[in-house]
């Protein structure tokens, strides 16, 4: 079991050059999701089957998971984890950096993947999509392909950087930070004449998928809070022995972000 000072340790390093580990994490987003919205996920497949098109762009979906949302989780726990040798879990069990990431990715489930294609659909419009499939299938499953994949992946993208972000605990629970994440993303609102307009109309929406990970404490006060309160310990112990401002340069200095250890620092000395 990990003392309460090596919990801290280990919650304050999620905080050690963030910005650095969240121009990597959008990196690694950005790759999945290109790959995802190049794979035939077989969306486009479900005219072979009347009334089964919702299901089976679900289906589809969900296969993912083994393929690209769990280990574009655990790389991106290895980057937010990467300043630190092992970490502790909810249970107090000090495990290895690797292991933490892929009991972190086990996290997005097929069930929860479920739950959020259907959110995504009923965004896009199940109305108008249960009407178009059967009718022009494969051309608007092309569109959904490419629009869902990005939107998915970028979603669990951001969800697991506020859950790092956020000193390795969801905000709240799983749902209300993927509620979170789905505000930061923006919703899959598309027309039925975008859906048919084909994929030079998907790939420009989806080219305005993504998130600012540097915006997270900025945008989620949650997240700033507890970032405060993770870097109070080690604030607390440079303000021992040094003066004011070479404290603010050493945190600074650290890689952790300016707007955090002003609050910090505000919520110390007031």
């Amino acid at each position: 079991m990990a003392t309460t000072a090596e919990i801290a340790l280990q919650k304050v390093s999620l905080l050690y050059n963030l910005s650095d580990k969240n121009l990597q994490a959008q990196g690694i987003i950005r790759t999945y999701a290109n790959k995802h919205a190049a794979m035939d996920i077989g969306v486009g497949l479900i005219s072979l089957a009347p009334g089964a098109g919702i299901p089976a762009i679900i289906g589809a979906i969900v296969l993912q998971s083994k393929v690209i949302y769990r280990p574009m989780a655990a790389d991106l726990a290895a980057v937010y984890l990467r300043d630190t040798d092992s970490y502790t879990d909810r249970l107090g069990n000090v495990a290895g950096i690797a292991t933490v990431g892929m009991e972190f990715a086990q996290e997005f489930a097929v069930e929860f993947l479920a739950e959020q294609t259907h959110e995504l659909l009923v965004d896009a419009g199940l109305g108008a999509l249960a009407t178009l499939i059967p009718v022009a299938g494969a051309f608007v499953g092309a569109t959904l392909d490419l629009l869902i994949a990005q939107m998915m992946t970028w979603r669990v993208g951001t969800m697991t950087a506020i859950y790092f972000q956020n000193g390795a605990e969801w905000i709240k629970d799983r749902k209300t930070t993927s509620g979170i994440a789905k505000e930061l993303t923006g919703g899959l609102h598309v027309s039925a004449k975008d859906l048919l307009s084909g994929l030079g109309k998907a790939k420009e929406r989806a080219r305005t998928i993504r998130v600012d990970l540097d915006n997270i404490p900025l945008a989620v006060s949650e997240v700033k809070q507890s970032a405060v309160k993770n870097l109070l310990p080690l604030l607390r112990g440079f303000a021992d022995k040094l003066p004011r401002p070479v404290v603010r340069e050493s945190l600074i200095a650290m890689g952790i972000p300016p707007a955090i250890v002003d609050a910090a620092m505000h919520s110390f000395y007031a």
